[in-house]
């Protein structure tokens, strides 16, 4: 044991200031039976600035190998807790535990030494085996694209995965090693994650516990979840992990910025309601002489028993509801421009697809009326733009309905479509409807846009209307910025020239949302051999989405609910599946929530899986939603095959037209 002779004036201040400076001296017996106990013992006294030892046992010295001169000589600043000496050529150690005991005025201190040499190779050992176990997990942490993290029970960092260290931009774990997140500065609210941590250190796990971080300057949005660490039964730290989930919840909070936008719009229009009165006279009015007829025909049908008279009111009920139902819609839709509620959805879109699309439906009117129909489409230089393909198709499909309508047999109508660029991204598309019909007074054109307009006609002959029609085009127009321009001679004809300034769109940012048809008038996508999973709560529409796969050649699997199809996916292996068919109400989970939380999965096809909704609505919100929670398609029942294909066609990569 090496002892100094060094200034020890702290330790005497605190061992030695209320007791006599002298040397204590064990009585004779006493010495001689302590000396003779089979114990590591040595006993110290403090004075002079120095420990000095009083009694070693027998046993002690003889493991020391001290002589009575020697240990006479030792003197230290303080009370050695360690010795090491060699017994049978190994060197052992051997740990002090000190009591004080006061003897006549002097203050002892008894030092038991016991050997620790075993112990501490165990702890060596067990440190070992410890760190190799460690290193093996870090490999297998590295390996995970999670953020993992784990800490000890005073929420210090003590090790991260690699995907950690490159999320944050770390070279090397040093930097985080015994540092808490306050120590970092990386959240904005410190607060809630070290009380989230506290719960976990308490035994409380949790999971995807949405927080923000500052990386690099800029907040990101991420979803926790933290467990704690046992070791022999007691908490000693937590293990947690968490994901980026910043565009999903930027998707989020614009969709909440759009919402508290509509409800704005909503009340001014409450405000502006007044102004509204006299619109809903007149719509009032209008749709009373459809359901008058409907009502009185019903009356004259009771008590008819004529099979001829029967069909003949029942035909002109069917003719007077449609009337009303036209008239509905269209109400609906002048409410929604003149409150602020219509906003346009714009998309990737390939225009020769909607222009094809509208010419297949368009040729069926003209033919079953003996009318010619063509559609000139050589003047378009670029295929994809952005636009809300659902409104522009309302307003070609308005113009050219009313074109055939008000076209006699033997007469031809026809769309124009040309391009003229106004710089690099954006291009000006002109829409050209010209027709050989009954042509318009000009009379009649002064307010032609004006609601319920209609001029005198022949009913007979070209049918009624609602009068709105035209009145939606222009303010739909209006909307997409664009003009709109009418030309017409009476008996001769009329023309209609919409202009609308588009962006144009690369053709990767085209996901095929909603597809056309192509010059043939179809898109022959094949889903042969495609393997989906159909998420659906009604049991007949599980019948129908099945049946229609099988006779396509698919095979599919089927979840009554959100719920379950969550966890069918995440036990399947990569690859199963092609594509979700996501029903979006349901029972538990519906498909919107049911999408977000399969797509935050750790599944290899998670981020990538194309998932369609299939849903009875038809509302842009609904479409916009569906979109926004991470759906690539959108299906609208009752389903039709051939958009069935076309949909999942335009989002399985690889698959061949």
């Amino acid at each position: 044991m090496q002892m100094h002779r060094i200034d020890c004036f702290k330790f005497y201040a605190h061992w030695g200031c209320n007791m006599a400076e002298r040397h204590f001296v064990f009585p004779d017996n006493e010495r001689q039976m302590m000396v003779r106990m089979p114990v590591n013992l040595i006993v110290y006294q403090f004075y002079g600035g120095y420990f000095h030892i009083l009694l070693v046992t027998r046993q002690m010295q003889t493991l020391m190998r001290w002589g009575d001169e020697e240990q006479a000589q030792i003197i230290s600043v303080e009370i050695p807790r360690e010795l090491v000496t060699e017994v049978e050529g190994e060197k052992r150690t051997y740990k002090a535990e000190v009591h004080e005991v006061e003897r006549a005025d002097s203050l002892l201190h008894y030092a038991t030494y016991m050997d620790v040499t075993e112990t501490r190779k165990r702890l060596f050992a067990q440190r070992t085996q410890k760190k190799i176990r460690l290193d093996f997990f870090q490999k297998i942490l590295d390996t995970t694209q999670e953020c993992i993290f784990w800490k000890d029970e005073r929420r210090r960092f003590v090790g991260v995965n690699r995907a950690f260290l490159e999320f944050y931009g770390f070279p090397s774990v040093d930097i985080l090693i015994g540092k808490t997140d306050e120590d970092m500065g990386w959240h904005p609210e410190p607060e809630k994650f070290m009380q989230d941590e506290l719960r976990v250190l308490q035994g409380e796990s949790t999971r995807l516990v949405h927080g923000t971080c500052i990386i690099r300057g800029k907040t990101r949005d991420i979803l926790a979840s933290k467990s704690p660490l046992y070791e022999e039964g007691r908490i000693i730290g937590l293990v947690g992990s968490f994901i980026d989930v910043t565009d999903q919840y930027e998707q989020e909070r614009r969709s909440n910025i759009l919402k508290e936008e509509k409800e704005i719009a909503l009340l001014e229009a409450e405000q502006a309601k007044q102004g509204m009165s006299n619109f809903i006279m007149r719509a009032s009015h209008e749709m009373r002489t459809p359901l008058n007829a409907i009502l009185g025909f019903t009356y004259l049908a009771e008590p008819e028993t004529d099979v001829g008279e029967l069909k003949d009111y029942l035909k002109k009920i069917q003719v007077s509801g449609r009337l009303l139902t036209d008239l509905v819609n269209d109400i609906l839709d002048i409410r929604k421009t003149e409150d602020g509620s219509m906003q346009l959805l714009p998309r990737p879109m390939v225009l020769s697809d909607l222009l094809h699309n509208i010419d297949d439906m368009i040729s069926i009117l003209a033919q079953q009326k003996g009318i010619l129909f063509y559609t000139e489409l050589s003047f378009l230089q670029d295929e994809f733009v952005m636009c809300d393909q659902v409104r522009l198709q309302q307003v070609l499909m308005n113009l050219l309905n009313n074109s055939i309508k008000f076209t006699d047999e033997g007469g031809s109508v026809s769309l124009t479509v040309r391009e003229e660029s106004i710089n690099a991204r954006i291009s000006e598309f002109t829409f050209e409807v010209k027709d050989t019909g009954c042509g318009m007074s000009k009379e009649f054109i002064d307010r032609i846009f004006d609601p319920f307009a209609q001029e005198n006609r022949n009913v007979a002959k070209y049918g009624v209307g609602t009068g709105l029609g035209l009145t939606i085009t222009k303010r739909m127009v209006d909307l997409m910025s664009g003009t709109i321009d009418v030309e017409s001679i009476e008996h001769e004809g009329s023309k209609f020239t919409v202009k609308i300034p588009l962006t144009l769109s690369d053709k990767t940012e085209y996901h095929g949302f909603i597809t056309g048809s192509n010059k043939e008038g179809k898109r022959s996508f094949e889903i042969t051999g495609l393997h989906f999973l159909v998420v659906e709560d009604n049991l007949i529409n599980q019948e129908v989405a099945v049946g229609i796969l099988e006779q396509e050649g698919a095979t599919s699997d089927v979840a009554d609910n959100g719920l379950e199809a969550i966890d069918k996916f995440k036990d399947s292996e990569p690859g199963k599946y092609d594509a979700i068919l996501m029903d979006i109400h349901m029972p538990l989970m519906d498909g919107m929530e049911a999408t977000r939380n399969l797509r935050i999965l750790d599944h290899p096809d998670a981020k990538t899986i194309p998932i369609m909704a299939m849903s009875a609505e038809a509302f842009d919100e609904s479409i916009e939603e569906c979109l926004e929670c991470g759906m690539n398609g959108y299906i609208r029942k009752p389903i039709n095959v051939v958009e069935l294909k076309r949909t999942i066609g335009a989002n399985i990569r690889g698959l061949d037209e």
